[in-house]
């Protein structure tokens, strides 16, 4: 493992502080760490446009599964939550020296990132920003949901616990929302009727609501802002 250490960092030609070469034994040559101002510049940089490297545990994942779907000659019939299962115990059961190994090679590919991005124009790192966070937003559904918001979309129906919770009951004594709900079944269903009334007349006036902001996107141009359940309805 030291062997294909060393070639990895000669193949990445990148710095490895001295203090993580002292704990493989001085097998590699000790370079002077970074400064501390440097790696709360690194620090930084996580936060930023900077991609994400892989930690010590996702290095292994990738190299275990490489091996195991040689041994299989290529069969990929096996789970994915097999893989992670087995992956894991693997993992587990690594001695100390070998695990080492992979979070150097970590350490060393996070400072590697920190220094390539360190190297970057200033527009080239708000551009990094600007598409990281784009992203983010696509892949949680930020920005669809942000232009719904500001083209007016209706706030969703409230269900009857809702407002339940709204009501006179809420805040008086109770400790905790399991408490709260608690109190909510041992409700006869009488008393429950004027929260489910109250959530049919809050539902009635989404879908009124909603029909109008509908025809009001789609006039204005905005059709992708349309929900898919409305669709079939308007084309």
């Amino acid at each position: 493992m030291l062997k294909e250490l060393k070639m990895f960092l000669v193949k990445k030609a990148v710095f490895l502080p001295g203090t993580i070469a002292q704990t493989i034994g001085g097998h590699l040559p000790k370079i002077p760490a970074l400064s501390q101002a440097a790696f709360i510049s690194t620090k930084k940089t996580v936060r930023t446009g900077k991609k994400q490297s892989p930690n010590s545990y996702a290095l292994f994942y990738g190299e275990h599964i490489r091996r195991l779907k040689a041994e299989n000659q290529g069969d990929d019939s096996v789970q994915a939550s097999d893989k992670l299962k087995h992956a894991a115990e693997a993992w587990k059961s690594l001695p100390f020296e070998e695990r080492k190994v992979y979070e150097i090679r970590a350490r060393v590919l996070q400072r590697q990132a920190a220094q390539e991005y360190d190297m970057l124009s200033r527009e080239e790192k708000e551009e990094q920003i600007a598409l990281k966070q784009s992203k983010w937003d696509k892949k949680h559904g930020l920005a669809l949901k942000k232009e719904m918001k500001a083209s007016g979309k209706p706030r969703g129906p409230r269900s009857a616990w809702n407002y339940y919770i709204q009501s006179e009951n809420f805040g008086k004594g109770i400790a905790s929302a399991r408490e709260l709900k608690a109190s909510f079944d041992t409700l006869s269903d009488e008393e429950k009727q004027k929260y489910i009334d109250m959530s049919k007349e809050d539902h009635e006036r989404y879908l009124y609501e909603m029909e109008i902001w509908v025809e009001k996107v789609i006039q204005e141009g905005n059709r992708h802002l349309v929900p898919m359940s409305y669709r079939k309805k308007y084309w």
